[in-house]
């Protein structure tokens, strides 16, 4: 675990100080795969597990494609 804070705390490091690199790019990255280990992780455990993991997976998909899409009609 610690070395994987130590990751996350590099990642944020350059991020905030190299010029030309998109915070806001790398947070979502974060909060997405963060959201991706939940549905996984926290799924319910038996038989139906994988089901419901695919189905978290497929709902956040479902939620970056719609978010994607208004980004992409906001800019029209």
């Amino acid at each position: 675990m610690r070395g994987l804070l130590m990751l996350l705390a590099l990642n944020a490091f350059i991020t905030l100080t190299v010029p030309g690199i998109s915070w806001q790019g790398h947070l979502g990255g974060f909060v997405g795969g963060a959201l991706a280990t939940a549905a996984i992780v926290l799924a319910p455990k038996g038989k139906k597990r994988s089901s419901w993991q695919w189905l978290g997976l497929g709902v956040l998909t479902l939620l970056v494609a719609v978010a994607f899409a208004a980004r992409g009609l906001a800019l029209a």
